[in-house]
């Protein structure tokens, strides 16, 4: 049976299975040694390397390996009717349930010593049927579950808990029933660098990044999420969700963070729950060494642990082989990542050898005055690697040329948007001209306004502009766009109640007098026999000339110059704040808006808007008051 706590009987069909592999593990064990001694800390030891002397026999897809420690293919009828028995006499689906539950249990557990999935994990995986495997080992592997130290529970994790027994049984499950996709589909397993490379990264040493091209408030390089989406091309959908995986430089406690700052290049699973892979840099006390290190420019134990871990994750896809694609950037010793990459060959299953990484593209990182590798050096780099490792004829390739152009594909990309890294694909055959578009048109729309920042801000005059652009490409948004679009939707009445829509006055105006009729919030009420007359005062905000302003006079009528300056200044808003003209006191503050439509005021109308506290960030759906103003034009 199952080790204790695993809850789940071993009936006799599947105890059979187990000792074929048993047995077949037993005699390769000399071959997969360097599973065993593989330190995923030492950038020289890698599991793909010949072994027992025979060219081509790499781990994995090794044709020995197979025929060795699975059990021989039976037709189609006969492993139907074999799945369908041992699925009746095991009940197969509930050891997926099994297995998936305890990844979700792993939240609870204090540390890795806790795991209750790791001893049993390989037990259970042989049980499993093999259609089963890819999905389950889809959500071991970016199912995000963390524990209550902070590390990740992924497999990659759980796996080096393991035996070595145990890790060569788990290898070859997955080797069995794990086939490659048809050469035609499109899609590739994505790992992407995090920062400077899906956002500029910023802290007082510079250490996580110094790239200066884009916003520094976590908001991602335009075009970033797109990009994603079209270069995974659904490849995993059918196994529960396509995901990214992020490589990273940071050590293993410092990733939690990521999912929720990365939300747009998360995917949702059939289960709803976010699907993302992270691979982390070193912990404990190399930690400090490597922050040393960066601090001198010596990037090279970070580049040799990146290796390292995209050679360990590998492993548990040999299906995908000659699909990896990467993207970093030229501020972490990523150049020299991507010549390893390249140069990186494993066991092609339809026989010889392959390269395990389709292409790699890297950022240039830009300073506040200059790139931190000139235009000359990066024309040299790409010469440099695209000869040392030149395009691969199509006949060659794992992912199918995308588009109609016979332009060479090549493998290494330098970049300094995700526009020009469109452009480079496309002209490649990565992707083809309609992925390019909407690349492009994902760049446009990361370009506009920040809606969330729009309604924050109480801007109706941008946020009525951003909805309009942005909707016209809404269909190809990211759940957080959506997310985003539908949040400013329902804020945008919020933000039409607190300002007041002047229509333009009629020709030959001067003037345009407010009134105020009554005011009110918790503390202040007016008109009342104890109170004066409310002061209003207009000032320009956000603009170049902020405190600029217009008062009213003691009967509460604010008198405005035709044409005015406040209404019209470019880069800036008009803000009315309403005082208390005995005390000074601040009452409240709506905004003035000049417009041509039908919902604006016109002479002698009645205008009425909420009043919002006074900040930079005022919360329009939470009014703190009520103004009441008459309109009138002075000829």
């Amino acid at each position: 049976g199952l080790p204790s706590g695993a809850g789940l009987p071993l009936p006799q069909q599947c105890a059979a299975s187990s000792e074929v592999v048993d047995k077949a593990a037993d005699g390769v064990t000399r071959r997969l040694e360097s599973v065993d001694a593989f330190d995923p800390e030492d950038s020289n030891c890698s599991f793909f390397r010949e072994v027992d002397d025979e060219p081509g026999h790499l781990l994995g897809y090794s044709p020995s390996y197979s025929s060795t420690a699975v059990p021989r293919r039976e037709p189609p009828m006969e492993a139907a009717r074999t799945r369908e028995t041992s699925r009746a006499a095991t009940n197969i689906g509930e050891v997926e349930r099994r297995i998936l539950e305890l990844h979700q249990g792993e939240v609870n557990a204090r540390s890795a010593k806790e795991s209750m999935l790791a001893p049993v994990l390989a037990d259970l995986f042989q049980q499993l049927p093999d259609d089963a495997v890819a999905r389950v080992r889809a959500s071991l592997d970016g199912g995000l579950v963390f524990r209550q130290d902070k590390s990740l529970a992924d497999l990659r994790g759980l796996y080096n808990m393991l035996s070595g027994r145990d890790r060569r049984l788990v290898l070859a499950k997955i080797s069995a029933a794990c086939r490659p996709p048809p050469r035609h589909r499109r899609g590739v397993v994505l790992l992407s660098d995090v920062d400077d490379t899906l956002l500029p990264g910023h802290d007082l040493l510079n250490v996580s990044g110094s790239d200066r091209s884009w916003h520094l408030d976590g908001r991602l390089y335009p075009g970033v999420s797109r990009t994603h989406v079209e270069l995974r091309g659904g490849l995993r959908d059918e196994h529960g969700g396509d995901y990214s995986v992020l490589l990273t430089a940071r050590p293993p406690a410092f990733v939690k963070s990521l999912p929720q700052k990365l939300r747009r290049i998360q995917v949702r699973a059939e289960d709803s729950r976010p699907r993302m892979a992270i691979l982390p840099g070193q912990g404990g006390t190399a930690v400090v060494s490597n922050v040393l290190r960066v601090l001198t420019g010596d990037f090279t134990k970070l580049g040799q642990t990146k290796m390292a871990r995209v050679n360990e994750y590998a492993q548990f896809f040999p299906d995908y082989w000659g699909r990896f694609a990467f993207i970093g950037d030229d501020g972490q010793a990523d150049v020299q990542v991507a010549d390893t990459m390249l140069e990186t060959r494993v066991a092609n299953p339809r026989g010889g050898q392959t390269e395990l990484v389709a292409f790699v593209a890297v950022h240039a990182v830009q300073l506040r005055e200059s790139y931190a590798v000139s235009p000359g050096s990066r024309e040299g780099i790409v010469q440099q690697l695209r000869r040392k490792h030149p395009h691969v004829p199509d006949d060659r390739q794992a992912v199918g040329r995308t588009s109609q152009s016979r332009a060479p594909r090549h493998r290494f990309f330098y970049f300094v948007d995700y526009e020009d890294l469109a452009q480079q694909l496309c002209e490649s055959g990565w992707i083809d001209p309609s992925q390019k578009d909407a690349i492009l048109r994902g760049v446009h729309r990361d370009k506009l306004p920040d809606l969330t920042a729009c309604v924050e801000a109480c801007d109706l005059r941008a946020l009525r502009s951003a909805i309009a652009a942005w909707s016209q490409t809404a269909y190809e948004a990211d759940e957080t766009e959506i997310e985003a679009f539908a949040n400013a939707g329902a804020g945008l009445p919020d933000v039409m109640r607190a300002h007041v829509q002047l229509a333009l006055p009629a020709e030959g105006t001067r003037q345009i007098c407010l009134q105020v009729l009554n005011v009110q919030n918790a503390d202040f009420r007016w008109p009342s026999a104890d109170q004066a007359i409310p002061r209003l005062v207009l000032q320009e905000v956000g603009g170049q000339r902020s405190g600029v302003r217009c008062t009213s006079g003691e009967d509460g009528v604010l008198t405005l110059e035709w044409p005015c300056p406040l209404l019209f200044r470019n880069g800036s808003r008009a803000a009315l704040d309403v005082r208390n003209q005995l005390t000074g006191a601040f009452v409240g503050r709506c905004f003035v808006l000049v417009e041509d439509s039908f919902v604006a005021s016109r002479d002698g109308a009645v205008a009425e808007a909420a009043l919002l506290s006074c900040s930079d960030n005022p919360n329009a759906s939470r009014p703190v008051g009520e103004l009441v103003v008459s309109v009138r034009w002075v000829r």
